[in-house]
């Protein structure tokens, strides 16, 4: 959160940081927390919205597999 505050403070443009979080795996309790970062980083503390997560289910794994979508930076 502080390296946000730091970039909005000089008006850094959006993309200019990003962090993205994998889940392998089904635990609805890290699913939760996980959802906590990617959705309620700016209305919980007034910072821009610079996490992505997505579920890579093994099990499912289609094409283009979701973790094309984190290797390739997209969101």
């Amino acid at each position: 959160m502080e390296i946000a505050r730091r970039l909005d403070k000089v008006k850094a443009p959006p993309f200019q940081i990003g962090i993205q979080f994998v889940q392998i795996g089904t635990d609805d309790e890290a699913a939760d927390h996980l959802k906590e970062l990617d959705d309620d980083l700016k209305t919980k503390h007034g910072i821009r919205d610079y996490v992505d997560t997505t579920l890579f289910d093994a099990v499912n794994v289609g094409t283009p597999s979701p973790l094309s979508k984190v290797l390739a930076g997209s969101r």
